[in-house]
């Protein structure tokens, strides 16, 4: 389940699952046809996929979140496809208001008994962080979604790539 807010209500704790919309394909188009912005602002689809990620650190004064992700660093959508195979485990920065309305913390449900507190989730990421090198980027079997719920509930697991690999089954089903 996730969970939509007001930016800085979304930093609340060290330790949340966050994922924020990459390349909106709907709201770049209508952005550029300068069609109601105030809609367009407020879209949550329209996004090629979502990027996941841990929060570690939060600075409420200086209003910025600091998070261990999966990234190449690369913000356009040609550069990112070309840099998929040298995406590491890195620490990023963002203020507050550079996902406003597009970032969402994702819950847990079902994770057992005794759900990992968030100094334990924060601690499963840092530890990551510093085996960055030996844990290598796949789109399909280890990307940034896997990472997150890796740290949150010791399962690598991407919902989006399930979803990906259902689709594709329909698809070749209705074509043989």
């Amino acid at each position: 389940r996730k969970e939509s807010s007001a930016a800085s209500d979304v930093y609340k704790r060290q330790g949340d699952h966050i994922e924020f919309g990459r390349i909106n394909v709907i709201k770049t188009f209508l952005k550029s046809l300068n069609v109601c912005p105030s809609i367009t602002k407020h879209l949550r689809f329209g996004y090629m996929y979502f990027h996941h990620a841990i929060v570690t650190e939060i600075n409420q004064g200086e209003r910025w979140i600091k998070f261990v992700e999966f990234s190449s660093g690369e913000k356009s959508f040609a550069s990112y496809i070309k840099s998929l195979r040298k995406a590491i485990i890195q620490e990023g920065k963002m203020n507050f208001e550079d996902k406003q309305g597009d970032l969402f913390r994702v819950i847990h449900k079902n994770i057992g008994p005794n759900p990992p507190n968030p100094h334990d989730i924060v601690k499963n990421a840092k530890r990551l962080l510093q085996e960055a090198e030996s844990n290598h980027y796949n789109l399909l079997t280890y990307n940034c979604e896997h990472l997150a719920n890796f740290c949150v509930t010791q399962h690598s697991v991407s919902l989006q790539m399930l979803q990906v690999e259902d689709t594709t089954g329909i698809i070749l089903q209705t074509i043989l």
